[in-house]
């Protein structure tokens, strides 16, 4: 036996279990200060990874077509006929000239007939239906010889109106310018004014009367009614009553 199992053998059984022990727990330490170290110290395992690859389709552009030019049609060529050369023996042919007539020669051509003033016979009635007379002739002019009338006398000449703000006194109504109430009206309750453009003669009577606005009913009816069996004062211009126009305001009201 050797020096280490002696000794070993002559140590008492509970001196034995404590040098395993310590035995034991050395190897234990010594593993993990082992592993320790190589968990600290072994190189980092780097994972690779693949990158992606991305492929694009790109689709050609069609081919451009050249459309083809049409020929050039060919430019046809005109015979031309060459004359024939005159002969030089050949006298040139003078234009004929005009001969004048002979004297006292006389005309063939007819003489126009003397118009005879009227309407034809196609346009006129037949015989035996209604109708009325009337002079008939080759042509529809008015013959200056007959009928003859004197001058004509020239229409009067319309009233020259002065306006209002000229005058130096306006027309003023005189006398009742109403009518009754329309029934229409009434019934539906329609009340307002109807705005009138009046003409006012330079004798107070009055001429053309015309609303300028609506209210419907017979409300305009009635007031163009109500101005014209109207008299007015006439207006003045400072020297003479004159003829003007003015607009008048006729107000349409009842109570219940």
């Amino acid at each position: 036996m050797s020096a280490f199992a002696w000794t070993i053998e002559h140590v008492p059984p509970r001196q034995t279990l404590v040098v395993y022990a310590g035995t034991a727990v050395a190897s234990v330490l010594v593993h993990v200060a082992v592993a320790f170290i190589l968990s600290h110290h072994a190189p980092e395992r780097v994972e690779r990874r693949e990158r992606p690859v991305e492929v694009t389709f790109v689709q050609p552009p069609p081919p451009v077509v050249i459309p083809e030019a049409p020929p050039v049609p060919r430019p046809v060529e005109q015979k031309v006929t060459p004359r024939p050369p005159l002969p030089r023996d050949a006298p040139l042919q003078q234009p004929p000239v005009d001969q004048p007539p002979p004297p006292n020669e006389t005309s063939n051509a007819t003489e126009p007939a003397a118009p005879v003033f009227g309407i034809s016979m196609s346009s006129t009635v037949g015989p035996g239906t209604s109708g009325f007379r009337v002079q008939v002739g080759n042509t529809t002019m008015t013959d200056p010889g007959a009928n003859a009338r004197g001058p004509v006398k020239p229409l009067p000449a319309a009233p020259a109106f002065v306006p209002v703000y000229a005058l130096a006194s306006p027309p003023k109504a005189m006398g009742d310018c109403r009518e009754p109430y329309p029934q229409a009206a009434r019934a539906a309750h329609v009340q307002g004014k109807v705005k009138l453009d009046v003409e006012i003669r330079d004798d107070g009577t009055v001429g053309e009367v015309t609303p300028l606005n609506k209210l419907g009913y017979g409300l305009e009816e009635t007031a163009v009614r109500a101005l014209q069996k109207c008299t007015f004062k006439p207006g003045n211009d400072g020297s003479k009553n004159v003829a003007t126009r003015i607009t008048y305001t006729y107000v349409f009201t009842y109570e219940e």
